[in-house]
């Protein structure tokens, strides 16, 4: 599994870890197995989520500040998680898979 982060409004967010950073989302080339990172400062990250969503079934919204209404919306559009940009990567709100009923924070 690779990792796509777009590159814009990164503010050196995550950069210990092996990513392949990207402009833009329709430009991926990448795997149903691969996850795509988005960024909630880019305004325009519904239309990339709902784009990502068509190429692999793994996306991450990253934010600065946490907002439930983001939240909310990202998942109901198909993030697999939500969390904070500069938070340790191991502490996610997930979604798990098939029932978006079920939602929980992993520390």
């Amino acid at each position: 599994m690779r990792h796509f982060i777009a590159e814009k409004d990164l503010q050196g967010a995550l950069t210990q870890y092996s990513w392949t950073s990207y402009s833009r989302v329709d430009q991926l080339t990448c795997d149903q197995t691969d996850c795509i990172w988005i960024l909630a400062s880019d305004e325009n990250w519904r239309q990339q989520l709902i784009e990502a969503k068509q190429k692999v079934t793994q996306v991450v919204l990253l934010t600065y500040k946490y907002d439930r209404l983001e939240m909310q919306t990202a998942l109901m559009l198909g993030a697999r998680a939500y969390c904070h940009a500069l938070r340790n990567p191991v502490s996610f709100i997930f979604s798990s898979e098939g029932d978006r009923s079920r939602r929980h924070v992993v520390t």
